[in-house]
């Protein structure tokens, strides 16, 4: 078997290596002039075309390798792809990873101190276009106060008072500035003098007009104690006081005094309970529609709270917890008796209702 030849490289001398990489190409002159150069594989070439190929490179002296270089074929033609591959290992030598100097906490803290004080074109926008929507509800508040005068105030909801009577006690002027009336100081000054009022709005209609709407309380009950009939609601809350046989037609409330009374306030009792008890039986005989068939409520055991209904029927409570339940077990047990029945419903326990006639 033959023995595969080793290939043979003639030495040859190093021409100065060109400076750094600028993309330089050899030209098609000097290419032609390399490529008659060549002769067969292991002949040297002539020293005439040696020299025009170190010419065509930019080298000083032809066929001598200057100081400080290496005699190697890198900087000749057929040794420029390795002179590549050495400027690209360079390049990624240079692409190391920066060093970044160690910093403290509290610089770092400063640096972020001193970037939120520098002004940002964002900031300064969003300044100004606050300050733009400012001077424009400013133009529009200058306009509204100097252009927008009362001339009118309406009165809606009140039966019992005239809307004229309502309007001259607001306090509200014609000629005053829309803007600026203060509705609180409006529902202050009604409150004070119209005790039936119950609950009040007062809003700005443009361009010159004031609506109050008034909202009033019914009476529900008289509260009868030392000849005095205390007409209250179903919050009880002191809406008049007469003496007896006024005209008002309603259930009249014994067995109880108020400690403290005010036109206008809720009654004031000793004991607490009282007053919630007195409510919460105002308020579940009104929700049942039977408040114009009961002619008297007795409160004087509040555990044991009795009122007529019809005057044939006196009903029996106990106290006023399950009032819901307890009315809605009276229903079922009108529905049973016969119309001409009178007598006593005992619903102080529920579950066992009990009707007792009146013995003669």
């Amino acid at each position: 078997m033959a023995k595969k030849k080793k290939k043979q490289y003639h030495t040859r001398p190093r021409a100065e290596a060109p400076g750094p990489y600028d993309g330089y190409r050899r030209s098609s002159a000097s290419s032609q002039q390399a490529g008659m150069a060549r002769t067969e594989r292991g002949q040297e070439r002539p020293e005439e075309f040696r020299k025009r190929e170190y010419a065509a490179y930019g080298t000083a002296a032809a066929g001598q390798p200057q100081s400080g270089q290496r005699s190697d074929r890198s900087a000749t033609p057929s040794g420029r792809g390795q002179n590549a591959k050495r400027r690209k290992n360079v390049r990624r030598k240079d692409k190391l990873p920066r060093t970044i100097e160690p910093f403290t906490f509290e610089e770092a803290k400063r640096s972020r101190r001193r970037r939120r004080r520098e002004p940002s074109n964002r900031a300064g926008e969003f300044i100004y276009r606050i300050l733009l929507v400012s001077m424009i509800f400013a133009a529009c508040f200058f306009i509204a106060s100097v252009f927008f005068e009362v001339k009118n105030v309406e009165v809606t909801g009140t039966t019992r008072y005239s809307p004229e009577y309502v309007a001259s006690l607001s306090g509200v002027e014609p000629g005053d500035k829309l803007l600026f009336i203060n509705k609180i100081e409006i529902s202050q000054n009604i409150f004070s003098e119209l005790p039936f009022v119950k609950e009040l709005k007062v809003r700005r209609q443009f361009p010159n007009t004031v609506v109050i709407e008034v909202t009033e309380r019914t009476p529900a009950a008289k509260l009868v104690n030392g000849g005095i009939s205390y007409i209250i609601d179903e919050d009880a809350y002191l809406l008049d006081y007469t003496a007896l046989g006024d005209e008002y037609t309603l259930p009249e409330i014994h067995g109880v005094a108020p400690s403290g009374y005010e036109t206008g306030k809720q009654l004031v009792f000793e004991d607490p309970l009282m007053l919630e008890s007195l409510r919460n039986v105002l308020t579940e005989l009104i929700k049942s529609d039977w408040i114009q068939s009961i002619g008297e409520i007795n409160l004087e055991k509040i555990y044991e709270i009795t009122f007529t209904y019809a005057n044939r029927y006196t009903i029996i409570l106990g106290d006023a917890s399950e009032l819901p339940y307890k009315l809605a077990v009276l229903r079922e047990v009108l529905a049973r008796l016969h119309e001409t029945d009178q007598g006593v419903i005992d619903l102080s326990s529920p579950e066992m209702a009990r009707f007792q006639p009146y013995t003669s």
